[in-house]
């Protein structure tokens, strides 16, 4: 009788120990995925931000061409017209000469 008991006592010491191991491999198992999830969804809103971001900075940079490109033509424009009046004035001021003579 002793024996049994014996016996019993040990295989349900056995039985314990490892329900109790499986549940740690369980739980460290459930761990190790929700944090590969959450290192998945944090590097999937880093690649969202990097691409909102690199289109708002090709956007400004657009933009900023876009701006250059009008004052480069203002200023050249207004050299033309700065030219062509003192041209202007160069001839009539050549004619008037010729016609005094």
């Amino acid at each position: 009788m002793k024996k049994i008991i014996l016996i019993t006592a040990m295989i349900t010491s056995l039985v314990t120990t490892s329900f109790a191991g499986m549940s740690f491999m369980g739980d460290m198992i459930r761990d190790m995925t929700d944090a590969a999830r959450e290192m998945k969804d944090s590097a999937i809103d880093a690649g969202k931000d990097m691409k909102s971001e690199t289109v708002d900075s090709a956007k400004e940079i657009k933009t900023d061409m876009i701006d250059t490109a009008k004052d480069m033509k203002d200023t050249t424009t207004d050299s033309v017209d700065e030219i062509k009046s003192e041209s202007n004035v160069t001839e009539n001021n050549s004619t008037k000469e010729e016609e005094k003579r």
